[in-house]
C-alpha cells in the first residue's frame, strides 16, 4: 500500500513539456500518478515546433509516463491520447488541459485564422479530449473503481484586447461545469495561474486537486 494522493490514477496532461505543463506533470509524477505527457512542442504562437519535450520528460521521470506527441487540436489525436493511456496504464483518471497558444492583436487588426486556431488549440481541445475520455470513465465509474477529475487554466485579464485568447475565461469555467458530474463522482476545476490567484507559486500544482465548481 501507499499513501501518496494519486496513486494508482492515470493523467492525460497536455501542453506537458515546458511551463506550468511540466510543473504540473512532475508535481503528479511525485505524487505517484501515471502520465500521458500530450505536447508537440509547439511555440506559444503555435506557429514553430520543438520535437521532443515531451519525450524528454518521459525520459526523465521514468516508467509512469509515456510521451504523445500529436497536435491535440483534433478529435483524432485526443482519441489517440486516450487510447494510449488505456493501453499503457489501464484507463484514465484526471485530464489536465493546460495546452494553449497566443496570437494576440487589437481585434481591427485581427486575423481570422489566428482566431481561430486560438479557439481550437485552446477550447476546442479540451473539449475533443473530454469527449474521447468520459466514455472510458463512465466505463470505471460504473465500475466503482475510480473517480474522475477535470483541470483546466484561465487567464484573468480585461478586455482591452478582444482576442480569441481573451475570450478564454468565459468559456472554460462552464465548459468544465458542465463535465462536473456528480453522478459519475467526477469532479472539475478552472484555475487562473496568474497574480490574481490567490494561491502562490509553490502551491500551484495543488490547485488540481478534485474540486466541484458547478
Amino acid at each position: 500500500m501507499t499513501d501518496l494522493l494519486l496513486a494508482g490514477k492515470v493523467a492525460i496532461i497536455t501542453g506537458a513539456g515546458r511551463g506550468i505543463g511540466r510543473a504540473v506533470a512532475e508535481r503528479f509524477a511525485s505524487l505517484g500518478a501515471k502520465l500521458v505527457l500530450a505536447d508537440n512542442g509547439a511555440s506559444i504562437d503555435g506557429k514553430a515546433h520543438e520535437p521532443g519535450v515531451a519525450q524528454a520528460l518521459a525520459e526523465k521521470i521514468g516508467p509512469a509516463a509515456v510521451a504523445f506527441e500529436q497536435d491535440m487540436a483534433s478529435p483524432d489525436a485526443a482519441a489517440d491520447a486516450v487510447a494510449l493511456a488505456k493501453e499503457q496504464f489501464g484507463g484514465v483518471d484526471i485530464l489536465v488541459n493546460n495546452a494553449a497558444i497566443l496570437r494576440d492583436a487589437m481585434v481591427w487588426k485581427g486575423d481570422p485564422a489566428d482566431f481561430d486556431a486560438v479557439i481550437r488549440n485552446n477550447l476546442s481541445s479540451a473539449w475533443y479530449l473530454a469527449n474521447a475520455a468520459t466514455p472510458l470513465m463512465r466505463a470505471q465509474a460504473r465500475k466503482g473503481a475510480r473517480a474522475g477529475a477535470f483541470c483546466r487554466w484561465f487567464r484573468r485579464q480585461g478586455f482591452t484586447e478582444i482576442t480569441a485568447y481573451r475570450l478564454m475565461p468565459g468559456r472554460r469555467p462552464g465548459c468544465w461545469a458542465l463535465a462536473a458530474f456528480g453522478r459519475w463522482n467526477w469532479r472539475g476545476r478552472a484555475s487562473p495561474p496568474m497574480p490574481s490567484c490567490p494561491l502562490p507559486p509553490p502551491a500551484l500544482p495543488k490547485v488540481c486537486r478534485p474540486q466541484l465548481i458547478c
